[in-house]
């Protein structure tokens, strides 16, 4: 079994011309802001008379109105309806926001009116090849009780073992700008670890537990400074290929910190803007034998509208650590890894990659939008002493994006890896960061 990390449990909380794809675009900040000078134009400086909100079934008021910054008797021309439109649609629970402008005695009322998206949904798990196989099931609910709460929980089995998780992610602690996230993982089953061609070079048994959380504040509604955590302990069981450097039980306990910046736009087919993490963290061991170690992990993720409607996406990751083998990363599965040669289980100690996609929508449909994606990546790992491997090349895949159900995507990729000359297939499910 991969012991996948807690790390990768949060991303799981996934033939029409031109005219076709005008015709389904979404309305956005720029028309909000369009429509917003039209009547200023036609009707004046009117006061806010009203504000009301509709169409909410199953979310709390709340969790709109924290966001619409607008007061009743003040200028229309001070509400700023572009920016509280993007905020309430990053949300990511609504299919569409109006926001209309009505006449009201004494002045303008302002209507948001939401089309909710559905937000619980099951996420299956399906894997076979001559030596694997995997069948498991995760549900998640984007929107609990109504409050823009996200919950993951479930579960998988294979041939090689079994995991359970569970994830908890809060994007705005009562009604704040604090934010909060808590994932959970416990697994027993084959630790592996491969060399590029596929050659086992590790082989054990091993139990592995995860407690992760995360506290974080968002000022200025892009940087969010964040304090992180994590309660890690493994034990090792029976020893099928030793390896170079034995594994051994180890016990930890991580803090780190993390800093934000998001300008991320939610867009029906990607986000758009700029979104930059750094974390360094320390982890205190809690059992003899454990050493201490350090890590730090960059990530960095930029997208912008291309031609023929669609979409440019570009991606870079870093990792630098320490981790005793129990803890390592395992490459395969993280994004820039979609042409990574071997079988996936790759560990390292030292990571880099940057990967460019460009996306075009060519079929919508009452459920959602497909869309055509080619990519190109490069990445290069090292664990211990071993050296270097650089990895790459480019790739196609197909994306499906769920209009009503508020998971963003699902999709296959195939990569060719250009060293190994090898093609490899990866399943997509796409579930944005908390920030």
């Amino acid at each position: 079994m991969r012991h996948a990390t807690t790390r990768r449990i949060a991303a799981l909380l996934v033939v029409a011309g031109v005219s076709a794809i005008a015709q389904a675009a979404r309305a956005d900040a720029a028309e909000v802001a369009r429509a917003k000078a039209e009547y200023l134009a036609a009707y004046g400086d009117r006061p806010i008379a009203a504000m009301r909100v509709e169409g909410l079934r199953r979310t709390r008021q709340g969790v709109v109105w924290q966001w619409i910054a607008c007061r009743r008797g003040e200028p229309l021309s001070r509400c700023d309806l572009p920016r509280i439109y993007e905020q309430l649609f990053r949300l990511a629970i609504f299919d569409d926001v109006d926001v209309e402008l009505a006449d009201e005695e004494g002045g303008v009322a302002i209507v948001f009116d939401f089309d909710e998206k559905w937000t619980l949904y099951p996420v299956p798990m399906l894997w076979y090849s001559p030596d694997t196989q995997i069948a498991g099931l995760v549900l998640v609910e984007a929107n609990l009780l109504g409050y823009n709460k996200g919950v993951a929980l479930g579960g998988v089995y294979s041939n090689r073992g079994w995991y359970t998780l569970a994830g908890y992610n809060d994007p705005n602690i009562g009604y704040s700008n604090v934010w909060g996230t808590f994932h959970a993982f416990l697994g027993s089953g084959l630790l592996e670890n491969d060399r590029p061609d596929g050659t086992i070079i590790q082989s054990v048994d091993a139990t592995r537990l995860d407690l992760e959380y995360g506290l974080g504040m968002t000022f200025w509604d892009r940087i969010s400074p964040a304090w992180t955590g994590a309660f890690r302990t493994a034990n090792v069981g029976a020893v099928h290929v030793p390896g170079t450097v034995p594994a051994t039980d180890a016990t930890v306990g991580v803090q780190g910190l993390a800093l934000v910046y998001s300008d991320k736009r939610y867009r029906e087919v990607y986000d758009a803007g700029l979104r930059l993490k750094g974390e360094v963290q320390h982890a205190f061991p809690l059992a003899r034998g454990t050493p201490a170690y350090d890590d730090v992990i960059l990530d960095a993720k930029w997208a912008h509208a291309a031609p023929l409607h669609g979409y440019v996406d570009v991606r870079a990751h870093g990792f630098v650590g320490s981790m005793p083998i129990v803890f390592e990363e395992r490459l395969g599965g993280l994004d820039g890894s979609r042409t990574l040669p071997g079988s996936g289980l790759v560990a390292a100690d030292r990571y880099g990659s940057v990967s460019l996609d460009y996306g075009i929508p060519f079929l919508f449909v009452p459920q959602g939008t497909a869309t055509a994606v080619a990519f190109g990546e490069v990445g290069r790992f090292a664990r211990n002493d071993e050296p270097a491997t650089t990895y790459g090349g480019p790739g196609a895949g197909l994306r499906f994006f769920l209009r009503n159900v508020a998971v963003p995507a699902v999709g296959v990729d195939a990569g060719y890896e250009i060293g190994s000359q090898r093609v490899r297939f990866s399943i997509s499910v796409g579930y944005r960061p908390v920030r």
